[in-house]
């Protein structure tokens, strides 16, 4: 398990983020964990199977309806919007998830790949239909910059799939990843290009057969992009092979003559390179 957060501090149930709340009619929330908080907890590029939040106090919420959790790869750093939901992945659904004090465990109905370099953002939403002033307080840590943004309506409407924010905060509940870093290659499909010269495209390796012409010397730039099956963040790997075709070089015969003979010219083809002898 990957644990991020460790602090003892709470905070009110009408305080937000918090994961957990039946505060108005709906909640909408977004957590932002870096790549570098997450390998400095001991993470490594693989399936993250999981996530888990520490509940202090339930405080009567019970039976929250339509709870999801989503995930994506990001490139931001920090929280300045509320990021589309729709360009998430959908990882856990519950019609109606009732938290305990303690951790509380999401096992991901699909395990989602996280490539070890990029941030991710974690995705919580709920709709209620029934107006409440509960909210069950989580452990929080801390960031030093809004690593939260989160968004709740006063009105009977669904707001999981907007991108409206009512504020947006440095305290990130307390987390636990479970992480599988062990991949084996047919966790991935594979798209090879330019397909010139390969033997495949969609294979772990493919063998390059250059057919260039005779006296030249092509470079072609060879990427391939590895993207787990279970989709997320695809990692994309360049190279390059320069092919060099040397010509045979074509040597005019000369008659023998003798050691102190006047100098003869040798031709050879192609011209324009250098060449040496050996006797």
């Amino acid at each position: 398990m990957i644990v991020l957060g460790n602090s003892a501090t709470t905070g009110q149930q009408w305080q937000f983020p918090q994961p957990y709340s039946q505060y108005y009619y709906a909640h909408h929330t977004q957590i932002l964990y870096r790549a570098s908080e997450l390998s400095a907890s001991g993470a490594m590029a693989g399936y993250l199977s999981s996530i888990a939040f520490n509940v202090a106090a339930v405080n009567g919420v019970n039976n929250i309806p339509n709870y999801t959790i989503k995930i994506k790869c990001t490139t931001a750093s920090v929280v300045t919007v509320m990021d589309n939901p729709g360009t998430f992945t959908q990882v856990f659904n519950s019609p109606g998830y009732t938290p305990v004090a303690g951790w509380n465990t999401h096992n991901f109905t699909t395990p989602y790949f996280w490539d070890g370099t990029s941030n991710i953002i974690v995705d919580i939403c709920q709709n209620s239909q029934n107006w409440q002033f509960i909210g069950a307080t989580a452990f929080y840590t801390p960031t030093a910059y809004n690593s939260t943004a989160f968004d709740y309506a006063f009105s009977l409407a669904s707001i999981c799939g907007l991108t409206n924010v009512s504020g947006f905060s440095p305290n990130r509940p307390n987390t636990k990843f479970a992480n599988f870093p062990t991949t084996t290659a047919n966790m991935f499909t594979y798209a090879w290009s330019p397909a010139t010269f390969l033997s495949n495209t969609t294979q772990t390796t493919s063998i390059v057969t250059p057919t260039t012409l005779p006296g030249t010397a092509t470079t072609l730039n060879y990427s391939v992009v590895v993207t787990p099956t279970f989709v997320n963040c695809p990692i994309t790997n360049t190279f390059a092979v320069t092919v060099v075709n040397p010509v045979t070089p074509t040597i005019t015969p000369i008659n023998e003559f003798c050691t102190n003979a006047s100098p003869i010219t040798i031709t050879v083809t192609p011209t324009g390179e250098t060449f040496t002898t050996s006797v």
